[in-house]
């Protein structure tokens, strides 16, 4: 990585300052405080990029056992997410006014802001799973699914725990129109990556 190098650099020219000439000449031209906030901030950027290194590793790994399958239980207690999942919660408890039988709420942005862990907060809100949903499916789209059949596939599949025979897409079609007409459901469409 270019950044690592750069950093080494840096390491190497703080190492230098910070020699007994250095600090004698930072006294002398009262930066010596500029050097320690130049100290740490090296230290944090190289924390920051070791930390994204390892993630890189990790996210080459899952690709490499195939595309990664979320789930919709949460894992552990989540902090700092309660106002957007209230808010999101009430968009989803609005009957839709406009006419439409449909109301859809995107949680986009990059990879690691709580994405995922934000749907699992609004998936398994008391008020959710109380306001008559009569079906509330995970599907995880992942970078495994090529097509729409594959994505039927899985909305059959999180409906009906079972794994649809290997049919064409117009009988899947037909069968997942079965299943939710008339219903009023909630989908979550986890990883969803537009390449």
């Amino acid at each position: 990585m270019a950044e690592a190098v750069v950093i080494n650099i840096a390491e190497a020219l703080l190492k230098n300052l910070g020699s007994l000439a250095g600090k004698e000449i930072g006294a002398a031209w009262c930066f010596k405080d500029d050097l320690e906030k130049l100290k740490d901030t090296v230290n944090t950027i190289k924390g920051q990029l070791a930390d994204a290194e390892q993630r890189e590793v990790q996210d080459e790994e899952a690709r490499s056992l195939g595309s990664r399958e979320t789930y919709s239980k949460v894992d552990a207690e989540v902090i700092g997410r309660e106002e957007d999942r209230e808010e999101i919660v009430k968009m989803l408890m609005l009957d839709p006014n406009d006419g439409e039988n449909i109301s859809v709420v995107s949680i986009v942005g990059i990879g690691g802001l709580g994405k995922t862990t934000l749907a699992k907060l609004v998936y398994n809100d008391e008020k959710i799973e109380k306001h008559n949903f009569e079906l509330r499916l995970w599907v995880c789209v992942g970078d495994d699914v090529f097509g729409i059949k594959e994505v039927i596939e899985k909305f059959l599949m999180s409906a009906t725990d079972e794994k649809p025979k290997d049919v064409g897409i117009e009988q899947l079609q037909r069968k997942l129109c079965g299943v939710i007409d008339g219903k009023k459901y909630l989908i979550v469409l986890d990883d969803v990556c537009f390449r």
